[in-house]
């Protein structure tokens, strides 16, 4: 059950009685205002202030040290406008604090204030599972533009959720000002021309905001330029026939100059408990997805994910990916009832990527796999477009119902739901 906090209340970081270390927090608010609100976090130590500019996580400098805090401006959620993932065991002993703050965006001749923006909350939730632990609705917001909406904070060793709500006059630079981070804006840069330049100040200079829609067809243009260089690679291997060696060298390539992850997030020849993955792809030090690759051009069958899913079921992963360079299918690991192997999609390089793919190549590439839900939502809804979700959706007492009321309304016929039942399991069959 959600612990629901009041005004200057807390409590303990816990689920099910286990304190926890990797955590979402979700912001939301009303999203019928015409302005823009930024989200920022602030690590600061037993004094209240940041150790260094690398402390203060906001739109320009997304994650935090050793990847401890990362914020994603577009959540994915039906919910959050934007939201944090923090590893709790991952923070500096140093840090003390963590407070997440809302400034509003100023615009020219327009006075907005947090007064304006309605039904605004902060919430915690297991990372896992995005099961909701603690809620803070602020049900009071006066004429400021700044807003400390709630802070985690460390108490006997153990970490607590505070509701803060309180809030300030002054904008984001006044914020940061406070809390000792010295930052650069498009009307104070410092100019250094000199051959020692110390390390540049976070920019509060705001890019315009780009819808998540936007942003994905933004990727998915770099995707479809940056695929084509690797055409002529990719057919030559189906032609020369080359084995699964020379293969992984395209692989790799693609992975990491295409897909954008990092060379110590691609993962060869991983083993565990006798299992064995070709490569394994991590975020954040978390495992995320299994590759199993076969020599290019060769047919791939059902079978050959077998490996890799085997794999993941075990280590807990949730995603499978099996390619010979030309196709692409990703497969979704269930461990409910048996380990089952569920393809998601298909991909086809060749003869080139279609605009369609494209966006699915978006959904496994780095950026895909850290927009939180993303591709997880897209499973759910091929999932709810599926023959068997309609078909149950149908067949359940509600539509029946209604399909009988319709009859008699038409036609004057009063038949029973059970006969109505039979006639649509003969259609659906």
């Amino acid at each position: 059950m959600t612990v629901r906090l009041q005004k200057g209340a807390n409590s303990l970081l816990m689920y099910k009685n286990q304190n926890l270390d990797e955590i979402t927090v979700g912001l939301g608010w009303s999203k019928n205002n015409d302005f823009d609100v930024d989200i920022s976090a602030f690590m600061l130590n037993e004094d209240g202030y940041v150790r260094n500019d690398k402390d203060f996580i906001f739109y320009n400098q997304p994650e935090g040290p050793n990847c401890c805090i990362v914020l994603y401006e577009d959540a994915n959620s039906d919910d959050d406008m934007c939201c944090f993932t923090l590893n709790l065991s991952k923070i500096p002993k140093d840090i003390n604090k963590i407070q997440f703050v809302a400034t509003i965006v100023s615009e020219e001749n327009r006075d907005i204030n947090f007064s304006m923006i309605e039904n605004a909350y902060i919430r915690i939730m297991q990372k896992d599972n995005d099961y909701e632990i603690i809620r803070f609705d602020i049900e009071e917001i006066n004429n400021e533009v700044a807003l400390i909406i709630g802070e985690i904070y460390q108490y006997q060793e153990k970490w607590k959720f505070r509701a803060v709500g309180q809030g300030y006059n002054g904008g984001l630079e006044v914020i940061t000002s406070a809390y000792g981070v010295k930052v650069e804006s498009d009307q104070n840069k410092i100019s250094n021309d000199s051959e020692f330049k110390t390390t540049q100040s976070p920019n509060l200079s705001r890019k315009t905001k780009r819808s998540p829609k936007k942003k994905l067809e933004q990727h998915t243009e770099q995707i479809i330029e940056q695929i084509k260089q690797f055409i002529p690679q990719i057919n030559t291997a189906v032609e020369k026939k080359q084995n699964e060696s020379n293969t992984r060298m395209v692989l790799d390539k693609i992975l990491m100059e295409v897909l954008d992850y990092r060379i110590e997030e691609v993962k060869a020849e991983q083993k565990i408990q006798g299992r064995k993955a070709d490569y394994v792809l991590s975020l954040n030090d978390t495992d995320i997805m299994v590759v199993e690759a076969k020599k290019a051009g060769m047919s791939l069958r059902e079978k050959h994910i077998f490996q890799a899913t085997s794999y993941g079921a075990y280590s807990g992963i949730k995603w499978a990916l099996l390619t010979n360079l030309v196709t692409w299918q990703l497969y979704r690991i269930s461990t409910q009832e048996k380990v089952e192997a569920n393809l998601l999609f298909s991909i086809d390089l060749l003869p080139e990527l279609s605009r369609d793919d494209a966006k699915k190549f978006v959904l496994i590439s780095r950026y895909g796999m850290t927009r939180k839900g993303l591709l997880e939502n897209t499973w759910n809804e091929i999932k709810a477009r599926s023959h068997e979700s309609i078909t149950r959706a149908i067949l359940t007492e509600d539509v029946i119902n209604k399909i009988r009321l319709v009859i008699k309304k038409d036609t004057g016929c009063n038949l029973s739901n059970e006969a109505i039942q039979e006639v649509v399991e003969e259609i659906l069959q």
